[in-house]
């Protein structure tokens, strides 16, 4: 069976070829037929870059990369027919002249009524005849969030359009007037569907845990609370009786829709990653991709009738010093393994990169990871687990709680780990014994969990507030910041980094203080960061690499380069003097940079690990 080899990104349904068509992380397409075997692939993109948005018309694919170059392929042949690069169209009259290029994955692309509906790189509306892909008209449109993400025409004359703030935008394509605005949740609305049974809109949200329904004049908006992740995409049947919901917390959620209140019906899953699509094409016949990038066929009892490959999907969660040896990192891998590694400077500019030793573990994916000065360390699973194992990697302990494992972290004494789940479970438990010393059942799914200098507990729900604690887990106080936490760092000032929202901030826990905050360059939330010399550098969910002035508290400079999510970093300064950056990502790639004394970045290599 011919399989792909890159990972598929976006997914649409082709009822004229009824197919599967995908997008990868290179930019190039896919048509698979209904058991998901592969029928054909196109050329590769001229800008082997990732497909982030798809659509599929009557005689044409539509992808757009990460660049926002739009490509044309045909239907039938996948070949590519067409390109229009990113900010080669655009509105004068709109922009400044040294404005921001756009460098999001938003899902805004639609190929209807002999048209496209797209954006260019600085977030423009723009519109092509699809057969010539002459340009129609440019709307400037986000004129409250930062950049539009879904667009819903499957109503006759009332038409919505979402933005990544949760801003929905009502009102008619063919005057281009979309003035009524609404903003009925938190958080990006990637999907916008018409519910022609009780004649109104559905929606997805990110940040508010819900879908949502709302009226055809964006009126009388009510949100339906049922997880605590991202949800992605929203499918209905034929008669829209049901609702199929793909969310980030590895399931699809089946919604009764034949009263006005939606109702639960069925879960399904959990699979082994996060579902980023789904399609209901009928009961026989539903699809969902996962963040893996494997392609998944089920029925409407949730049964799997077919998949595209067996899973190779990896990715390096976390890269986490040695104490003593800041050249030996322990990385903790989607696929369950720890891979111990070594980099430090080689002969004539190389970064050397050597794999000390390799562990695979049946407890899911290792999430965290934190070693100990002897070798040995402790890790937390996506199922569960959390562990200590030998420098040679047997096992000493293990402890499974219910749950996502989120975070772990050792007390400044060395003597316990904290755990934190999605379920709002906190927890220590002894280094020596994994015995349960105390826990915390809070209200609350927790993103993140560290802690302070001084022994206070740090814990950071989804968004907005940080909680501390006292050791004891009695109440200190709360920190507000803005967007998703995503991890601590601990500074040797005593402060901790955190990486959150589209910034770093630097706390100070005792005086319950943000002490900086380091933003700008970055359009999603941030993964992770480091301190190298005096330049703070970070990650972000759009691929990129940030640089902040860590005395001025000023951007140096970012740069877009990650074929994929980035997902972890380390960086060391050498014996020689010489500031070595690392970055790893989904797919298991391991980009190694040497960064010069104005914090940029140059890359040296790119391994596969």
């Amino acid at each position: 069976m011919a399989q792909i080899r890159d990972r598929i990104r976006r997914i649409k349904y082709s009822s004229v070829t009824q197919q599967v068509i995908g997008g990868d992380i290179f930019g190039r397409v896919h048509a698979f037929d209904s058991d998901l075997q592969l029928v054909a692939s196109s050329p590769a993109s001229p800008f082997h870059a990732a497909a982030t948005a798809i659509t599929v018309g009557e005689n044409f694919i539509f992808t757009r990369d990460c660049h926002f170059n739009l490509l044309k392929w045909d239907l039938h042949t996948l070949e590519l027919l067409d390109v229009v690069t990113g900010d080669g169209v655009t509105d004068q009259q709109a922009y400044e002249e040294d404005d921001d290029l756009n460098w999001t994955a938003s899902r805004f692309l639609l190929n209807q009524n002999d048209s496209v509906y797209t954006l260019n790189a600085f977030g423009q509306f723009v519109e092509y005849e699809d057969k010539t892909m002459n340009v129609i008209r440019v709307l400037d449109l986000a004129v409250v969030g930062p950049f539009l993400d879904g667009i819903c025409l499957e109503h006759p004359t009332r038409h919505v359009i979402s933005d990544y703030r949760g801003t929905m935008m009502f009102g008619n394509m063919e005057d281009g007037d979309f003035s009524k605005l609404v903003k009925p949740a938190r958080g990006s609305s990637h999907c916008v569907t018409y519910d022609k049974r009780h004649d109104r809109f559905w929606f997805s949200t990110d940040d508010s845990n819900s879908i949502g329904t709302i009226d055809l004049d964006g009126e009388n908006a009510k949100l339906y609370e049922f997880t605590n992740d991202d949800i992605e995409w929203i499918s209905f049947d034929e008669d829209c009786s049901r609702a199929y919901v793909s969310c980030f917390d590895h399931h699809v959620y089946v919604f009764s829709n034949l009263g006005l209140e939606p109702e639960l019906e069925n879960v399904i899953g959990p699979f082994k990653y996060q579902t980023t699509n789904v399609i209901h094409v009928h009961d026989d016949e539903i699809y969902t991709s996962l963040q893996s990038g494997e392609l998944i066929r089920f029925n409407s009892q949730g049964i799997i009738i077919a998949s595209t490959f067996e899973d190779k999907a990896n990715a390096i969660w976390q890269m986490e010093e040695l104490p003593g040896d800041n050249s030996t990192l322990y990385c903790a891998m989607e696929d369950g393994s720890l891979s111990i590694i070594r980099y430090q400077n080689g002969k004539y500019g190389q970064i050397d990169i050597e794999e000390l030793a390799h562990f695979k573990y049946d407890f899911g994916r290792l999430y965290r990871v934190k070693p100990l000065a002897d070798g040995s360390f402790v890790a937390i699973t996506g199922t569960g687990w959390v562990f200590r194992a030998k420098k040679n990697g047997a096992l000493l302990w293990r402890k499974n709680f219910y749950g996502l494992g989120k975070a772990i972290d050792f007390s400044p004494d060395l003597q316990r780990v904290l755990f934190a789940n999605d379920q709002g479970l906190l927890g220590e438990l002894d280094v020596e014994t994994g015995a349960v010393m105390q826990t915390k059942q809070l209200p609350y799914a927790i993103w993140t969990c560290g802690y302070s200098a001084s022994g206070k507990i740090v814990v950071a729900r989804r968004e907005v507030y940080l909680d501390v604690f006292n050791p004891d887990l009695s109440e200190y106080g709360v920190i507000e910041i803005r967007g998703i936490s995503k991890r601590f760092r601990r500074l040797e000032n005593g402060h901790l980094f955190l990486a959150g929202g589209n910034s770093v901030y630097e706390l100070d826990v005792d005086g319950l203080d943000i002490v900086h905050e380091f933003t700008g360059g970055t359009q999603n939330t941030v993964e992770d960061c480091v301190l190298l010399k005096d330049h703070v550098l970070c990650i972000s969910y759009s691929s990129q690499v940030a640089s902040y002035s860590y005395s001025n508290v000023t951007l140096n400079g970012y740069s877009r380069e990650m074929p994929d999510f980035p997902k972890s970093m380390a960086a060391r300064v050498d014996e020689n003097g010489s500031a070595l950056l690392l970055i790893g990502g989904r797919g298991n790639y391991l980009r190694a940079y040497r960064v010069s004394d104005d914090g940029m970045t140059r890359l040296i290599r790119h391994k596969i690990l």
